[in-house]
């Protein structure tokens, strides 16, 4: 998620613009088919991983420029967030160099957690692990929102408290904890679906310069 606004701004009921969302998928170069349809944000993460599907948001007052973006359950991003080199989050940074970028991943059944933040295109922390592999990358200094989590369960284990401590940062976009976004039910975004990745992989292929040897 990305916000060039004030804190929290996301859990101001802003407006969503179905061009720049597009326009954002066709920047990360992400394929998607044309059907799309609007959803609450709960029920949209519902739909995640049903056929590939995913969430999409843009927002903002100006339709040709959006304030803020978020996009939730990508499949081919699932699983990468603690990867030195990835590319989605690289283009998605790129796409608000001058705003805060949050990526995060989770999975409670491991304790597996990783999320990196960005301000204004520079790293400024990410932190990822689980409970087999322990914490694995601790990089930047403790952010305020983690400071408050380890403080309320009086101790320093991040692979114990990963949910919490990322969910805690997303205050910088929602205004609240992921979990405790109460209106999470009026914001809005698009279901979209990845094309099969057969296709993908043909187009890949379509698209290759001609070897020339």
């Amino acid at each position: 998620m990305a916000n060039l606004r004030q804190p929290g701004y996301l859990g101001t009921k802003p407006m969503i613009h179905h061009q720049p969302g597009k326009a954002l998928l066709d920047k990360m170069r992400i394929l998607v088919t044309w059907s799309t349809h609007l959803a609450f944000l709960e029920n949209g993460i519902d739909d995640i991983d049903r056929q590939r599907t995913f969430c999409v948001g843009a927002y903002g007052d100006d339709p040709d420029k959006p304030d803020a973006a978020l996009i939730a359950g990508l499949p081919d991003l699932i699983g990468t967030v603690e990867h030195e080199k990835n590319e989605w989050i690289e283009r998605f940074v790129l796409s608000f160099p001058a705003g805060d970028v949050f990526a995060f991943d989770l999975e409670s059944s491991t304790n597996y957690f990783a999320y990196a933040l960005y301000e204004k295109s520079v790293l400024r922390r990410k932190a990822f692990g689980d409970a087999e592999r322990g914490v694995v990358l601790n990089e930047g200094a403790l952010l305020e929102e983690e400071l408050e989590v380890l403080t309320k369960y009086g101790n320093k284990d991040l692979v114990q408290h990963g949910e919490a401590l990322a969910f805690n940062i997303c205050k910088r976009f929602f205004g609240h904890p992921f979990d405790e976004f109460d209106d999470e039910k009026q914001l809005t975004v698009e279901v979209y679906r990845m094309l099969p990745r057969f296709f993908i992989s043909v187009r890949k292929v379509l698209r290759r310069p001609p070897f020339d040897g």
